[in-house]
């Protein structure tokens, strides 16, 4: 098991036990092995986290990378769609270019 899956899947736990992680932009760019948000890393963070009906409050996009950040699940409105910036948007991107 990858260290991404081992700390997400560790937070899902912790929710699981109503305990609420907490992180922030700059560890989680580092968990997953990047020094910035560009578009790729973002959704590829979202994509992580969605698999684990998992965001962050604030969402960690859209705040300063040292801001506080609690993991918390998604709600039902968020869970049942893909995130903003997700593989699916990837899928998409692609397509915008094939005008």
């Amino acid at each position: 098991m990858s260290p991404i899956s081992q700390k997400l899947d560790s937070w899902s736990a912790m929710l699981s036990r109503s305990e609420i992680p907490s992180t922030t932009g700059r560890e989680l760019l580092t968990l997953f092995g990047a020094k910035r948000r560009g578009w790729r890393v973002v959704a590829w963070i979202r994509d992580e986290l969605f698999a684990r009906n998992l965001v962050t409050e604030p969402d960690f996009d859209e705040v300063w990378v040292d801001v506080p950040l609690l993991v918390k699940r998604a709600q039902s409105a968020e869970a049942a769609s893909p995130p903003a910036g997700g593989h699916h948007t990837l899928q998409n991107q692609s397509r915008l270019g094939q005008a």
